[in-house]
């Protein structure tokens, strides 16, 4: 349909259908007596687009009806959506940030996954995740920059129907409110600049699981050395209530650390401290090589919850990527979460290409549901043509369980195709996926090879 002009900005709206047949060597994902099938899929969308001075919108909906040929009812339809929302409501005064998503993730890091969407299994439900943010800011002169927001966010999760081999503590549908409100200094202020915050946060779970609160305040000091050395400190005091923890998280908080940025390619951030009644720290990093090209870093500690790493996921990544298969269980309650992360991304003339590096342990105060996962995802893309382009993805997860059975897990991905581009509003496209679990326990390994050949129409 095109562009429409009009005084907010300029508006986009592009519908779709896309038809795929796919081949897959073990539609349910089973570790034995492995069956095939051909699966097509339907999948009508609609993408919106707005830029203008005060408003940027992005919606991307695909509805998925999938017909598996020997076996109708595992016929399906699957909704997936990516939005988000940025304007400017009262000009240089109140602002509102929204975002949604809608895709199918696995509940299980244990349970049958696979890099592919065409297959069959209990384990890959519907997840919906909300999040809107109306934000008041006011500059107070040049002495300082206050800001009074309020957040909502909502996560459901569905629910298998045979949930006996799955954990008993799977994400329930939880609804998030947050106040949160700052003053940070202002121009007057060029080599010390300070800020204090208070944030509140309650999670309301599904009926028969306890809620949560977490009330957080924090003054925060920068002292600038010279061009390439700043220090950092903090102090304030947090208070978690979470009955899924049986540790009192509150008390005294503090950190001190040093920011430095010994050249215009490169900024590195350190920070230690205590918090959640231990050592903490903080760091994270980047240096580019080049406009394209960069190397990125960092490593957190937190408690948090798989609800709010979800809501997280949306603030972070504005397009809303792809869920990764060999990720961690989505689990009710809190827990510490210790993540170290190395990545590169970058592009050179035809090629792009991205690594990261990963380390990552969740750690509740029961003994069920331990998880620590390492590994490795890389991509590279090539131009070969103006109408085609080939590509070619891995993933390497391995995963240790601390619980009675002591299992471990080794989890490989690939996938590989080529997209041409037929006309300006058809294209066509071949991919290959293999997904491979080995495991200790011999009920968890799994196999799966699949082929998609796919036509989408633009209109």
């Amino acid at each position: 349909m095109g562009a429409i002009s009009a005084q907010a900005g300029q508006w986009r709206v592009i519908p779709s259908l896309e038809v795929a047949e796919t081949y897959t060597d073990n539609v349910e994902l089973s570790p034995v007596n492995q069956k095939s099938d051909f699966i097509t899929r339907i999948s009508p969308g609609i993408n919106v687009t707005a830029k203008g001075a005060r408003l940027n919108l992005n919606v991307n909906y695909v509805a998925n009806f999938l017909i598996f040929a020997r076996d109708n009812e595992n016929t399906d339809l699957r909704h997936n959506l990516n939005a988000g929302l940025t304007t400017e409501l009262v000009k240089d005064w109140l602002f509102l940030d929204g975002r949604a998503s809608i895709n199918q993730q696995f509940l299980d890091r244990g349970g049958s996954i696979s890099a592919s969407d065409a297959n069959v299994t209990d384990n890959r439900q519907t997840v919906q995740t909300y999040t809107i943010s109306p934000t008041i800011r006011r500059r107070l002169g040049s002495f300082a920059d206050m800001r009074l927001g309020y957040y909502f966010g909502y996560v459901k999760a569905g629910k298998p129907e045979n949930p006996v081999f799955l954990p008993v503590d799977l994400l329930q549908d939880t609804v998030s409110h947050s106040v949160n409100w700052g003053l940070d200094s202002g121009k007057r202020f060029a080599r010390i600049r300070w800020g204090t915050s208070i944030d509140y946060r309650h999670e309301q779970r599904a009926k028969g699981f306890p809620s949560s609160e977490d009330l957080y305040y924090r003054f925060y000091g920068e002292y600038s050395v010279n061009r390439w050395l700043t220090l950092l400190g903090s102090a304030g005091y947090e208070d978690i209530k979470d009955r899924t923890l049986t540790q009192n998280r509150d008390g005294f908080v503090w950190d001190v650390g040093v920011r430095l940025t010994p050249g215009p390619r490169t900024e590195v951030s350190l920070r230690g401290g205590r918090r959640y009644n231990d050592t903490n720290w903080n760091m994270q990093g980047v240096y580019r090589l080049s406009e394209r090209t960069a190397f990125n870093f960092s490593y957190s500690e937190e408690v948090t919850t798989s609800s709010r790493v979800l809501q997280q996921q949306l603030a972070i990544d504005r397009n809303i990527a792809a869920i990764d298969p060999g990720g961690f269980s989505l689990t009710e309650g809190a827990f510490l979460r210790k993540r170290a992360q190395v990545g590169f991304t970058g592009s050179r003339k035809r090629n792009v290409f991205g690594a990261n590096l990963f380390h990552e342990k969740r750690t509740s105060d029961t003994a069920f549901n331990q998880e620590t996962s390492y590994g490795v995802d890389a991509n590279f893309t090539r131009s070969l043509s103006r109408a085609a382009s080939a590509f070619v993805s891995g993933t390497y997860r391995h995963s240790t369980y601390d619980q009675a059975e002591h299992r471990q897990d080794d989890f490989y991905s690939a996938q590989a195709g080529v997209n041409y581009k037929l006309s300006e509003y058809l294209s066509g496209g071949v991919t290959y996926y293999y997904t491979n679990r080995d495991s200790n326990q011999i009920l968890r390994k799994l196999e799966e090879n699949a082929v998609k050949l796919s036509v989408k129409a633009t209109f």
